[in-house]
């Protein structure tokens, strides 16, 4: 197993503390936890992406995207529980002009082919990247939550340097 991935897993979260309620910026937080291009979109992406590939035994890109849908897993549990300390539930959910949408198996992209794989994979982490920017940038957020999107944002720029360097090897 590649150990950059597993450096990602073993780096600690910043703890964050119960915050005042902003529906705001929890409907902001849903896109980015179930919405469209989400960590939850990438968690299920990854898990086909690897069970594909280990059908393809190509078992180093399989367990890749394994351990890489770990990471989503932990981002989609710390941003659940950011939600809930800003007042809001955690809902598989985004939000577009007003409208609730929920999350669909149709966000998947569905390809066999290992490196459109990682092409995918690159451009949808980029995608949650610059959401997560966009939060940053609001300046809504404290000391704590920052710090925690900021770790989030480390994993997924690790992530796409991982991608791009198998991609371009």
């Amino acid at each position: 197993m590649n150990n950059s991935v597993y450096k990602m897993l073993t780096e600690g979260w910043p703890k964050v503390d119960k915050q005042a309620s902003n529906p705001q910026l929890v409907r902001a937080l849903f896109s980015v936890f179930g919405g469209r291009d989400s960590e939850l979109t990438l968690l299920n992406q990854y898990l086909y992406q690897a069970m594909v590939l280990r059908e393809q035994n190509n078992m180093l890109l399989s367990e890749l995207f394994d351990a890489t849908a770990n990471d989503q897993m932990q981002h989609i549990r710390h941003l659940g529980r950011l939600i809930c300390r800003y007042g809001g539930e955690p809902r598989f959910i985004s939000y577009i002009g007003g409208r609730g949408i929920s999350w669909s198996s149709g966000n998947i992209y569905y390809e066999k082919n290992a490196d459109r794989m990682l092409d995918k994979s690159i451009l949808c982490e980029r995608q949650i990247l610059r959401q997560y920017k966009t939060i940053l940038n609001s300046n809504i957020l404290d000391t704590q939550p920052k710090q925690l999107i900021e770790r989030i944002m480390k994993d997924t720029e690790h992530h796409i340097n991982l991608f791009n360097t198998i991609l371009n090897n």
